[in-house]
């Protein structure tokens, strides 16, 4: 899990969401530093190619031509590979990226993603 709050500067992120109960399991299903490192990919393919940059001038930056062909911008985004799957999801203030097992039903990503993102900001206020 990745969660930004652009306005704040601040993010949070966990690729280990519970200690305890991954140093208990042998049969964990991606290692910590998979999950590092496919979270990173992740994030660097959603920021450069679906979730423009807003620049202190106002104007929308894009990193690729990709994006510049498009009058609207994603405000969603999500990747299935053999061992995981990702999510991002970007409203004005946050970003959230968020690691699934495979076994996650691709359907239920948004939902799963958009009550995390709840949570985080309704509840904890960050």
């Amino acid at each position: 899990l990745l969660l930004i709050n652009r306005e704040q500067s601040k993010c949070l992120y966990t690729v280990q969401a519970n200690p305890s109960e991954d140093a208990a399991r042998q049969d964990i299903y991606l290692p910590l530093d998979r999950r590092r490192t496919a979270l990173r990919s992740f994030y660097t393919l959603a920021i450069s190619r679906y979730f423009p940059v807003e620049r202190d001038d106002g104007k929308t930056a894009h990193y690729e031509e990709f994006q510049a062909g498009f009058t609207h911008h994603a405000v969603q985004c999500y990747t299935v590979s053999e061992d995981h799957k990702c999510y991002g999801l970007q409203t004005g203030q946050h970003q959230l990226f968020i690691l699934f097992r495979s076994e996650v039903p691709t359907f239920a990503l948004r939902n799963i993603a958009t009550k995390t993102l709840l949570v985080f900001t309704k509840e904890w206020a960050f």
